[in-house]
């Protein structure tokens, strides 16, 4: 019950934390909080790993939990100090039918935002490996735990160590040229590990590498999403977002447990590779202005 209250409560934190970045910095510095919003989050996927564990192996798991409880209230008060200034776009309140209904309208409207969030649900959905690795780990490189570690770690470190070439990402020309070419580069890096059989570093430097086109395309395709969508709209469609960006990653992990129970843990990470590569240039295909779109 704890845990899908949680899961209820991150359901209206994700969309509105997404949303007023915008209000927070001038349009020509958008890019830039974009970039380093990206960096941050996967920054907390390797720190956070990696502390958690260190405190759980000197104090155990309860304080653990405690701890990261008394860390909310740091980031409570940082959100009491921010000064988020009101736009008014909107003289009645919408109801929540309405609002989403309108939100449905305007992705209909504009085919771009939606064939870059379909990209990254595809993507996720069939190219995550995430719930295969203890399987990869145990049986196929047989590397046991440390060598897990390693692995679910590899994706965010290939990220981050784009971090210094996120101003360069800032100033692709084509953004959403860019956004195909990194999923597909995601989708090349998946197939490449499915078929790795080992050693170890090689099976961590493609994760790495699917991991470094995973941050361009999350940082060009926010920046087309959040350029593109006026203020008022800017909630609901970070909304979608999240079902999208949420929702990929997990039902994922159930579509790629069904076929490695099928078939075997190797074709399921292969074929999903391949149906990523084939979703993203079928929607390329059927969105042609996608290759051609220019934010600034």
């Amino acid at each position: 019950m704890i845990v899908l209250t949680s899961a209820s409560v991150s359901a209206f934190e994700f969309p509105a934390r997404q949303a007023v970045v915008p209000t927070l910095v001038p349009r020509e510095q958008i890019a830039s909080a974009v970039s380093l919003n990206s960096v941050m989050m996967q920054l907390t996927f390797v720190i956070g790993s990696a502390f958690g564990g260190y405190v759980i192996g000197w104090l155990g798991v309860v304080a653990t939990y405690w701890l990261d409880v008394a860390t909310y209230f740091v980031v409570i008060g940082t959100l009491l100090l921010m000064h988020i200034p009101r736009v008014a776009v909107e003289k009645r309140p919408q109801s929540g039918w309405k609002a989403l209904g309108d939100g449905i309208q305007f992705l209909r409207a504009h085919p771009i935002i939606l064939s870059v969030l379909s990209i990254d649900f595809f993507a996720t959905f069939f190219g995550s490996p995430k719930a295969l690795l203890p399987v990869y780990a145990n049986d196929i490189l047989h590397v046991g735990a440390q060598g897990l570690g390693v692995l679910v770690a590899a994706t965010s470190l290939g990220a981050v160590a784009l971090t210094p070439l996120t101003g360069i990402i800032n100033r692709i020309p084509r953004q959403g040229l860019g956004v195909v070419v990194a999923v597909l580069g995601w989708g090349l890096c998946i197939v490449g590990f499915g078929f790795a059989p080992g050693p170890l570093w090689l099976s961590t430097l493609l994760l790495a590498g699917a991991g470094a086109a995973d941050m361009v395309s999350m940082i060009l395709r926010a920046l087309i999403v959040q350029l593109i969508t006026p203020d008022e709209f800017r909630g609901r469609i970070s909304a979608v977002n999240a079902m999208f960006v949420i929702g990929g990653p997990m039902l994922g992990q159930f579509e790629s447990g069904v076929v490695a129970g099928v078939a075997s843990p190797q074709l399921s990470v292969i074929s999903g590779g391949v149906a990523c590569i084939v979703a993203t240039l079928a929607i390329a295909w059927l969105v042609p202005s996608l290759l051609r779109v220019k934010v600034e």
